[in-house]
């Protein structure tokens, strides 16, 4: 009988009384108020806003504010420039004038291209560019005539493979 009582008081033991730690219901309180409080937000602004436009006053007074805003925005927002385009052929300091952008046929030799030019009246201000495009200008180079010319000769002859006119700061 001894060892049955020793067994009982050893199962007792193991399972004895545990001390549970006490909950902090202040803390799952204010946790819980906020769930519900971010849950209410929306509610809550729509009943204002609906309380803020119930009136047609209040509505007027809301457009016409949004109204001089988007206004006053449009006036005082600095005004963009026109951008100036240049191509990589054109270099910025090239007069004013009409040029003219040309890619010759691998082909042609130094010479070649400079008796061209020459029968043309052309002279090369700028290139080749690391693509092979000349920039050329006429003697005169204001003369929209003469580049014209230039520029259909160019682009019927079989050792050009590209000719466009271009005008550095220059009117039609």
């Amino acid at each position: 009988m001894k060892a049955l009582e020793d067994l009982r008081d050893s199962v007792e033991s193991l399972f004895g009384a545990v001390s549970i730690p006490t909950l902090d219901m202040r803390k799952i309180n204010s946790r819980i108020d906020k769930h519900i409080s971010r849950q209410n937000l929306g509610r809550r602004a729509m009943t204002w806003l609906g309380e803020f436009f119930r009136s047609p006053w209040r509505t007027a007074y809301a457009a016409q504010t949004v109204l001089l805003v988007v206004l006053g925005a449009a006036l005082l927002w600095p005004a963009t420039r026109d951008n100036e385009y240049t191509t990589l052929t054109l270099r910025p300091g090239l007069a004013d004038g009409h040029y003219v952008r040309v890619v010759f046929s691998p082909d042609l030799t130094h010479s070649s291209i400079n008796d061209l030019l020459e029968d043309l009246q052309l002279r090369i201000v700028a290139g080749p560019s690391d693509r092979g495009v000349y920039t050329l200008v006429t003697e005169n180079s204001n003369a929209v005539e003469q580049r014209d010319d230039a520029l259909a000769k160019l682009s019927t002859n079989p050792d050009v493979l590209f000719a466009q006119p271009v005008n550095q700061g220059a009117r039609q």
